[in-house]
């Protein structure tokens, strides 16, 4: 069976190998990004200011 996701990997008991890793690592990344800059507009336009995520315009 052709392995066809990207160059191969070896199995070291990790159970997200190959791409599957790299998309995972690759969505937790984003995720954090993500959250801390929402955090920060939220402190930086909102000082002193309480707000709840809710009444915030995502961008998407």
């Amino acid at each position: 069976m052709p392995h066809t996701l990207g160059p191969r990997r070896p199995r070291n008991g990790n159970p997200y190998h190959g791409l599957t890793q790299e998309l995972y690592l690759i969505f937790i990344g984003v995720t954090l990004v993500l959250y801390a800059l929402h955090e920060n507009t939220l402190g930086f336009f909102n000082e002193g200011e309480p707000q709840t995520h809710y009444e915030v315009a995502l961008p998407w």
